[in-house]
């Protein structure tokens, strides 16, 4: 089973965004009013090669933490 079919275990506490939870070894969050140009950020430094990232390049759905 990979991770995109692991259930989300919701996470808790002071600190959290609402809607985030944890799916197998990544953190899910939704996507906000900064997520798009952070994504566009992201899918440029991947268009050149740029692989120091570990996050989400995708454009919809959550963000991902691995």
């Amino acid at each position: 089973m990979d991770e995109a079919d692991q259930a989300e275990i919701p996470l808790a506490g002071d600190d959290v965004t609402v809607g985030a939870g944890r799916a197998g070894d990544t953190v899910r969050r939704p996507a906000g009013p900064h997520s798009p140009p952070v994504h566009a950020l992201l899918t440029h430094l991947e268009s050149v090669g740029f692989e120091g990232h570990h996050g989400s390049s995708a454009s919809t759905g959550p963000d991902l933490r691995c």
